[in-house]
C-alpha cells in the first residue's frame, strides 16, 4: 500500500511539474505518458511496453511527441521535454542525450521566454538542461564557434529570469565547453 501511494504521489508530482507556471490553465500530459515518465525516473521498464526494446522505442516516441509540442511553444510540453532530458542525462541514455544536444538549442532559440519560464518553475532541471545546452556546442558536426555569441546574447537573460545561483551554474556549465 505504501508503494502504491508513493507511486501515486510521484505521478502527481510529475503531472504538477509539467506546468512550470501552474497558475495557467495548461492541460496535464497524457496519464499513460506521466506513468511512463515516473517509471523511467524510477529506473523501471515502463509497464505499458511489453519488452525493453518496445520501451526503448516508447522513449523515442515520447521524445518526439514532446519535442514537437515544445517546438510549437506548448509550455507544458516544454516542461515535460526538459524533464525527459533530465531522465536521459541521469540514466546515461546516450542516444536520447544525443538527440537532446542536437535539438535543445533550436527549441530554446525559437521559444526562449517559455523555455526559461519552464526552467524557472522547475530549477532542479537546470543542471541537466544546461549540460544538454552545452553539449550542443562542439558535438557531432556542430562547432563551438557560436558559443561565445550565444553566451553574449543569453547570459544576461539567464540572470534576469532564473534564480541567481541557477543562472550562475548554467553559465558556468556553458563556459566549460571544451
Amino acid at each position: 500500500m505504501l508503494l502504491k501511494s508513493s507511486f501515486a504521489a510521484l505521478t502527481g508530482s510529475v503531472l504538477a511539474c509539467t506546468v512550470a507556471f501552474a497558475q495557467e490553465n495548461l492541460p496535464p500530459p497524457d496519464t499513460l505518458d506521466a506513468v511512463e515518465i515516473v517509471e523511467l525516473m524510477l529506473g523501471r521498464t515502463p509497464s505499458r511496453h511489453a519488452t525493453p526494446l518496445a520501451a526503448m522505442h516508447g522513449r523515442a516516441e515520447l521524445y518526439v511527441s514532446y519535442k514537437d509540442r515544445a517546438w510549437n511553444n506548448d509550455a507544458g510540453a516544454i516542461s515535460v521535454w526538459l524533464l525527459l532530458g533530465d531522465i536521459a542525462v541521469r540514466s546515461n541514455d546516450a542516444s536520447l542525450t544525443q538527440s537532446y544536444t542536437a535539438d535543445i538549442l533550436p527549441v530554446y532559440l525559437r521559444h526562449t521566454e517559455t523555455f526559461l519560464e519552464a526552467l524557472n518553475g522547475a530549477p532542479w532541471l537546470a543542471p541537466s538542461t544546461c549540460e544538454l545546452l552545452a553539449g550542443h556546442f562542439g558535438s557531432e558536426d556542430r562547432t563551438k564557434d557560436n558559443l561565445a555569441t550565444f553566451l553574449d546574447a543569453e547570459a544576461q537573460r539567464f540572470q534576469d529570469v532564473l534564480p541567481k545561483p541557477v543562472a550562475a551554474d548554467c553559465i558556468a556549465e556553458l563556459t566549460q565547453v571544451e
